[in-house]
């Protein structure tokens, strides 16, 4: 049924309409029904084809997804590491009203610590009804501690440092307190050994950046610096200047008799085919009549 059927019975109607016998009003009784029936179904058919297209493009959302976590589960997508970090056990911390997630893997790197305790079937402390320990301290120092615990790294500034050893104490973290002794102060200890430095063996990420994006710079450095294309005569091994005056010849070489004097930049300070810089303003106002 199409918009085309319902007009000609819309026509077969009003042909009705000029005549009041029986038979006619009958005839309209009936045709009004299939009127009203055609655009129920043409009402019913724009609705399924609207609902047709909205799950053509559901279907196509999924595959697009299911692509995506098919890549994301592949070995390459992600360092293994990573990816056994975000399926592990998290100690969930509330300090001061900011929101912490710390892997067991990192919260076990102290075991002096009272984050290495609140993993342990009986802590110390009771977690709250959402999963939570809540700790009234300063979250941002907190920060540095889980960034000390999962990269082994510690901020350069000697005030944050200080800070940042006094809220160790608290928290009982006795090996940021050494990492701070041992990479800042240079205080060695000879019953300390290399396996209890464990921070030196994580890999420094922001060291590690750094480095390469130096690296990148000296390369940059090295290389021999080239010639802006627009401020030579050739591109791309097509010579475009000088211009010939010679009506058989569309470029020259520098130098030649039939070389036009063209110049070089938007400012006109020099031209092609002379050794000496001209101002062309200049000679335009030589030139001028006032």
């Amino acid at each position: 049924i199409s918009i085309q059927q319902l007009e000609k019975l819309q026509y077969i109607r009003k042909s009705f309409e000029s005549d009041n016998s029986l038979e006619s009003t009958v005839a309209i009784e009936r045709v009004n029904q299939l009127i009203d029936a055609t655009n129920k179904i043409i009402r019913q058919r724009a609705f399924l084809r609207d609902e047709r297209r909205i799950v053509r493009d559901t279907a196509e959302r999924i595959e697009e997804r299911k692509s995506a976590l098919i890549l994301m589960r592949r070995q390459d997508w992600l360092p293994k590491s990573i990816i056994d970090q975000t399926i592990e056990k998290k100690l969930n911390l509330n300090i001061s009203g900011m929101l912490f997630e710390i892997p067991h893997s990192d919260a076990s790197k102290d075991p002096n610590s009272l984050l290495f305790a609140l993993i342990q079937s009986d802590p110390p402390l009771l977690v709250h009804s959402d999963g939570y320990y809540y700790f009234d301290r300063d979250w941002w120092l907190f920060r540095y501690i889980v960034m000390f615990l999962r990269d082994g790294t510690l901020p350069d500034d000697r005030l944050l440092l200080s800070q940042l050893y006094r809220e160790a104490t608290f928290w009982r973290l006795i090996e940021l307190q050494r990492a701070i002794e041992d990479e800042k102060l240079h205080l060695r200890s000879d019953n300390r050994t290399e396996e209890v430095k464990w921070w030196r063996k994580l890999p420094n990420w922001y060291v590690n950046a750094g480095e390469e994006v130096k690296k990148l710079d000296d390369e940059e450095k090295s290389k021999p610096k080239q010639e802006d294309w627009w401020k030579d005569t050739s591109y791309k091994g097509k010579t475009f200047l000088p211009l010939s005056n010679d009506i058989e010849k569309v470029v020259t070489v520098t130098g030649a008799k039939d070389a036009i004097d063209v110049p070089i930049n938007t400012w006109g300070t020099k031209t092609i085919n002379r050794n000496k810089e001209i101002n062309r303003f200049a000679v335009y106002e030589e030139q001028a009549d006032y």
